[in-house]
């Protein structure tokens, strides 16, 4: 569980999600639980079932922690001194950071945090 989430993602149904879709070898389920967006994707290849579950958090809710206390509406110069293994990806008017280690990585427009998501994988 995160921020009284359940993560497993690997047993989920179309009734337990508000957006499901079925693919040749994934499955993917969205729900909002808790003011957070849970995306949860299951594969199954040559027999081998993996998946990810992610939490998007847009809320500045003091419910909704991480491991590095940085939230929505904190600068993104926050990441970038007190963390030295950052992977930066660049796109138009927006950029993701991820700290690498922690399986957290925060959307940045205008040098503002304005998302942030925690993603774990299960074999």
């Amino acid at each position: 569980y995160i921020n009284g989430v359940d993560m497993y993602c690997f047993d989920f149904a179309h009734s337990d999600c508000n957006y499901f879709k079925k693919l040749t070898v994934s499955s993917i389920c969205q729900e909002n639980v808790n003011d957070v967006n849970v995306y949860r994707i299951k594969r199954r290849i040559k027999g081998k079932s993996s998946c990810v579950g992610i939490q998007e958090v847009s809320s500045t809710s003091e419910n909704l922690t991480n491991s590095v206390g940085i939230y929505v509406n904190d600068p993104s110069s926050k990441i970038l001194e007190n963390y030295k293994h950052i992977r930066i990806i660049d796109s138009v008017n927006k950029t993701y950071m991820t700290i690498l280690g922690t399986n957290l990585t925060f959307l940045i427009v205008d040098g503002v945090v304005v998302k942030w998501y925690y993603s774990i994988e299960m074999d």
